[in-house]
């Protein structure tokens, strides 16, 4: 398992700095880049998460996956509140389903790379882009511009119910990720350089602040 881990975390090193930008992107309306932790930071709630692929490096799958998790790490799913994803309640007694541990949820992977965030409380929600919301590529960590074109899907997260000092992280990858994991590339994530998390602390505006 952590050879297959090397392998995927090799091939971004090898190859990521041959595109303008990654095959899959998190963004927030209104956020800013933090290049500091190399993530795109909320500063409003309630607020909308991006999902982003790039349709120039075509995808073997229209399954994808976005996992919302739990900072601090915990594994208590009373310990952090609550948020919703497009009105479905995680916490505080709400329907929606929480895991503990990586994502994905599937044994036969040996999991996304804790990159600091794992184990933990998250929850995965499926979903699949829609051809006809497209946007002008462009890369979320500076902000450059790219003759791509880029899907995109909406969000709505509300962390209102999120007790102090607790924050929700996003990461991005599709179902390749889960169901042939010999077949993973980095293509079939978002780079930790380009996920999304919602607001703690103030974040400072600098040149890759958001432009959807």
């Amino acid at each position: 398992m952590n050879k297959l881990i090397l392998s995927i975390a090799s091939a971004v090193a090898l190859t990521s700095p041959t595109w303008a930008i990654p095959t899959l992107q998190l963004d927030i309306t209104g956020g800013v880049y933090d290049p500091v932790t190399e993530t795109t930071i909320a500063t409003t709630n309630p607020f909308t998460l991006v999902a982003l692929y790039d349709t120039a490096h075509p995808d073997s799958t229209t399954s994808f996956f976005i996992s919302a998790s739990i900072i601090p790490m915990t594994s208590d799913p009373t310990s952090f509140g609550s948020f919703t994803i497009d009105g479905v309640k995680y916490g505080g007694g709400g329907p929606g389903v929480l895991n503990y541990g990586t994502p994905p949820v599937d044994t036969a992977f040996p999991s996304l790379p804790p990159h600091g965030i794992f184990p933990t409380i998250y929850a995965e929600v499926p979903f699949s882009f829609d051809p006809a919301n497209t946007t002008p590529g462009y890369n979320t960590a500076d902000g450059t511009t790219s003759p791509d074109t880029l899907l995109f899907q909406h969000f709505n997260i509300n962390v209102a119910g999120l007790l102090p000092g607790v924050v929700v992280h996003f990461d991005l990858y599709d179902e390749i990720i889960k169901d042939h994991p010999a077949d993973a590339t980095d293509t079939d994530f978002a780079p930790f350089s380009h996920d999304a998390q919602s607001l703690d602390a103030p974040p400072v505006p600098d040149g890759g602040t958001t432009v959807l």
